[in-house]
């Protein structure tokens, strides 16, 4: 999951990663505040890191690690 704080990123971008889904959560937007996520999945592990580090760059998480998840 990635957080979207204090404001959305661009969602037409976003989309274009596949196995993206978009959480907005109808909120106003201010800084530090949790306005949405977006969930990512994959078939396989080695597609999914993939597809984190695409849409990471395209959400403003560039620093994404996988050893986010324990696999380092």
């Amino acid at each position: 999951m990635l957080n979207f704080i204090g404001a959305l990123p661009d969602r037409r971008a976003a989309l274009t990663v596949p196995g993206l889904h978009w959480h907005d959560y109808g909120k106003r937007e201010r800084p530090g505040r949790k306005v949405g996520h977006a969930t990512v999945s994959a078939p396989d592990l080695d597609r999914l890191l993939a597809r984190l580090d695409q849409a990471a760059g395209l959400l403003g998480h560039p620093g994404w690690r996988p050893s986010a998840l324990g696999l380092d």
